[in-house]
């Protein structure tokens, strides 16, 4: 199996108190790791904030080595108590985040992707979208 990779967060009100709510992770196709023998579950990942406004969930890779197809990426919903639902935006989970894991808040949400494309890691920090 895959190494997975904590992805954690931090949701405050405007006047930095906690808030509640949840964030969802849903993958954008189903996958498979054949060379480890791994189907992809691809039921989205509903994590509560806890009382901290926070949470931590982990999560496969989205360049595991060998996962097909490859470019997946999960799409993040956010829903904050008294907030409208943010639009979905594309994240890439890369397993270099391993040990440290990711956090939300240094990720840069991309912009909405459209339906039929992907989403490309440029190793430099920028992601590119390609339609397919």
């Amino acid at each position: 199996m895959p190494d997975l990779v904590k992805v954690r967060g931090t949701y405050l009100t405007a006047a930095g108190k906690p808030t509640e709510g949840h964030v969802v992770f849903d993958l954008s196709s189903a996958g498979r790791v054949p060379s480890a023998g791994v189907m992809v579950d691809t039921s989205p990942v509903r994590v509560q904030l806890d009382e901290t406004g926070s949470f931590e969930v982990e999560l496969l890779p989205t360049d595991t080595e060998g996962l097909e197809p490859a470019n997946l990426y999960y799409l993040v919903s956010v829903e904050l108590r008294g907030s409208r639902p943010q639009v979905p935006w594309p994240l890439l989970v890369p397993a270099s985040a391993a040990p440290e894991g990711l956090d939300l808040s240094s990720v840069r949400p991309a912009e909405p992707v459209p339906t039929g494309s992907a989403v490309v890691d440029n190793g430099d920090g920028t992601f590119s979208i390609i339609l397919t």
